[in-house]
Formats: C-alpha cells, sequence, structure tokens
C-alpha cells in the first residue's frame, strides 16, 4: 500500500512539474520575483517528498526520484527554451537548486538540532530575530506581493514552530518554549494593531496557523512514530 502511495505522489510530482513548465504561463505581470518562487516552491516540495520516500524504507525508489528530481532541476530549463512561447532562464534552475537545497539542508539541521541542545539553541535564537524582523516590518509583502508572501510566512511559522518543538519537548527547556510558543499564537492576532507600517490582509493569520499547526502534527506525527519503534 506505501509503494502504491509513493508511486502515485511521484507520478503526481512529474504531471505538475512537468505542466508547469511547459505551457505559456507568463508570471511577469506578478512581480520580478514571481516566477522564481514558484521554481523555488516545487521543487522544494520534491525536497519534501524525497524526505518522505527516505522514511518510507523504499531504497529504490528513493534513489530513482532523487536522482530524477537533481537532473530535472537543471536539465528542464535548457529544454523550455526550445519551446517558443517560453524562455531559459539560469536563475529559474538556480531557484530550483535553492529550493530543494533549503528543504534538504534544513532537514540536516533539524537531525541535528535535536541531538545537540547547543546547536538548536544556537539555530532558533538567529531564526527567531530573522522570523521576527520579516514579520514586523513586511519583508516578504514588501518584496513578493500579496498572494505569494503567505505561503513565505506559512513556511516562516511552520520553521519556527519545529524548533521551538525541538526545544520544548526534546531537550525540555519548557521556558524556552512557552516564549516563543505564545509569541508564535498570539503575533498573527495582534500583528496589524503593532505600531509598523505594513498592513496584513485577513488571511495572514489563516496561512500563519497553518505553519503553526502542519508543523506540530509533523513533529508530533514523527515523534509518536518513533517511540512505537
Amino acid at each position: 500500500m506505501a509503494r502504491k502511495i509513493s508511486a502515485f505522489l511521484i507520478i503526481s510530482y512529474f504531471v505538475l512539474l512537468l505542466f508547469l513548465y511547459f505551457i505559456p504561463l507568463n508570471l511577469s505581470g506578478n512581480g520580478r520575483s514571481s516566477d522564481k518562487l514558484v521554481h523555488f516552491f516545487i521543487f522544494a516540495c520534491g525536497g519534501l517528498l524525497l524526505i518522505a520516500l527516505k522514511h518510507s524504507g523504499n531504497k529504490k525508489m528513493f534513489v530513482l526520484f532523487g536522482t530524477a528530481v537533481f537532473l530535472s532541476a537543471f536539465a528542464l530549463e535548457p529544454i523550455q527554451g526550445l519551446l517558443k512561447y517560453r524562455v531559459c532562464d539560469i536563475m529559474d534552475a538556480f531557484a530550483n537548486f535553492i529550493g530543494l537545497g533549503t528543504v534538504l539542508l534544513g532537514y540536516q539541521f533539524l537531525k541535528v538540532a535535536k541531538r545537540f541542545i547547543v546547536f538548536s539553541l544556537l539555530m532558533l535564537m538567529p531564526f527567531y530575530l530573522f522570523f521576527s524582523f520579516s514579520q514586523l516590518h513586511g519583508t516578504f509583502k514588501e518584496n513578493f506581493g500579496t498572494p505569494l508572501h503567505l505561503f513565505l510566512d506559512l513556511l516562516l511559522y511552520f520553521s519556527i514552530t519545529y524548533l521551538a518543538l525541538i526545544v520544548g519537548m526534546i531537550h525540555k527547556i519548557k521556558a524556552v518554549f512557552w516564549v516563543f510558543a505564545i509569541q508564535i499564537l498570539v503575533l498573527p492576532l495582534l500583528i496589524n494593531q503593532l505600531p509598523f507600517n505594513t498592513e496584513y490582509s485577513a488571511l495572514y493569520p489563516i496561512f500563519s496557523y497553518s505553519g503553526t499547526a502542519a508543523a506540530a502534527l509533523l513533529f508530533f506525527l514523527l515523534k509518536g512514530r518513533k517511540e512505537q519503534n
């Protein structure tokens, strides 16, 4: 059953990837960086699927998908350039590798953070500063516009929540955990009331809490599976 689900997810991923690469699509009207973010997100999803395959225990499928997604990150761009209605942009390929690398490196960092308390705290503090600055000053909204910044903010809330859970639940530093947890839960509701220039839409709390909920769900799912084994 797990093998069939994995095969379905892989096929669905590559169907979506090829669809986005070869249909007549123009994102330039949504901002200079819009197309780069699409490339980033689609290959970030590929990285997440690669991690899921690693945990599934199907080594052959993991190796085949890993090879295919790494080759696709570069090879699809020159192929796209052969089409009359699309162009080859080396920066799109770079965005592909950034999306893939961000997820895979983040996964490795989180594995190390679970083992070493000092490393987890060293990760949490600068990331928290970046999180706070980007949210209070609307960094993503100002640079990427309303539709795309919501997904980046969701990713930030996911990451900071997962790190806080590692510190609080694995390393048992409950005081630090609750300081971050309270801010993560309260900030989406109060951010428009704070004395900053950026004004967020009504969708901001929904996306923010979705990132937090996804991180908590994944954390406790993996924790429960580890305890069963």
